[in-house]
C-alpha cells in the first residue's frame, strides 16, 4: 500500500490506483486560512488569498474531477470552507476548468481569481525571489515529519511538498519519502535517513539551485 500526504492541515482521499502492482493512495491535505494575505503560485499561474480568507488552495500535479470532464494536467483548485465550493485552474494556461460555487461564496471566489496572472513557468532565481529560489531562509519555524525536519519552501515559490509511504510487495520494501516537488521537477528524500533517494535528472536546470537549497536545510532529528 502506497500513500502520498501532501501538507496541509485537512484530510480529503482523493484517488487511489493500482501502480506497479501495488495499491496507491494519495491523502491530501490542504492549508488553512492565514493570518496575512498570502501569494500562492502553481505551474504558470499565481493567485493571491486575502488575509482571514477561509478559502484553501490545493496543489495537484493531476485532479480526477477535472479528467472526468476531459482535462488533463497539473490544476490549482481553490475549496471553499465547507468544500461545497471548489474552483479548478489549469495551472499552465490559467483557464478555469471548472466552476462549482455558491452564491453565498461567490464574491469571496471572485475577488481571489481577480488576482490571477499567468506567467513564466515556475518561479526565477533572484535575491527578491521566494526562498528556496531566493536565498533568504525564511523565519517561519521547522515541520517535523517523523525524524526529518525543514523550512517549509514559499507558497509562492510554486514548490509542494508530499510524504509518500509505502508497503512493498516484497519483504524489507516498506518505508517512506518526503517529495518536493513542482509541475516540472521532483526530489525525493528518505523520510527516516534524510538521504536523498531520486535521480538528479528528475531536476530541470533552472530548478536545481532552488532544490539544493531545499535539500541542504533537511535535518534529521535525535532518535
Amino acid at each position: 500500500m502506497t500513500k502520498r500526504l501532501v501538507l496541509g492541515i485537512f484530510v480529503a482521499v482523493v484517488v487511489v490506483a493500482a501502480l506497479g502492482g501495488a495499491a496507491f493512495g494519495a491523502y491530501t491535505l490542504r492549508n488553512e486560512g492565514q493570518a496575512e494575505a498570502r501569494q500562492v503560485s502553481w505551474g504558470n499561474v499565481t493567485v493571491t488569498i486575502p488575509s482571514g480568507s477561509d478559502i484553501q488552495d490545493l496543489r495537484l500535479m493531476d485532479d480526477p474531477p477535472a479528467e472526468a470532464q476531459g482535462f488533463t494536467g497539473p490544476v490549482l483548485k481553490l475549496i471553499g470552507s465547507g468544500h461545497e465550493s471548489v474552483v479548478t485552474i489549469d495551472a499552465e494556461t490559467g483557464k478555469v476548468v471548472r466552476d462549482d460555487v455558491l452564491a453565498s461564496d461567490r464574491a469571496a471566489f471572485d475577488a481571489i481569481l481577480a488576482t490571477l496572472t499567468v506567467g513564466q513557468a515556475q518561479t526565477a532565481a533572484g535575491a527578491s525571489a521566494p526562498w528556496p529560489y531566493g536565498a533568504t531562509l525564511p523565519s517561519t519555524p521547522r515541520r517535523q515529519l517523523g525524524p526529518i525536519t525543514f523550512v517549509e519552501p514559499d507558497p509562492a515559490a510554486g514548490i509542494a511538498i508530499s510524504i509518500v509511504e509505502y508497503d512493498g510487495l516484497e519483504p524489507n520494501t516498506s518505508g517512506s519519502s518526503v517529495e518536493f516537488y513542482n509541475t516540472r521537477s521532483a526530489l525525493w528524500i528518505d523520510a527516516k535517513t534524510g538521504e536523498l533517494e531520486s535521480d538528479l535528472s528528475a531536476i530541470h536546470p533552472d530548478d536545481r539551485e532552488a532544490f539544493d537549497r531545499l535539500f541542504a536545510q533537511i535535518e534529521v532529528a535525535s532518535q
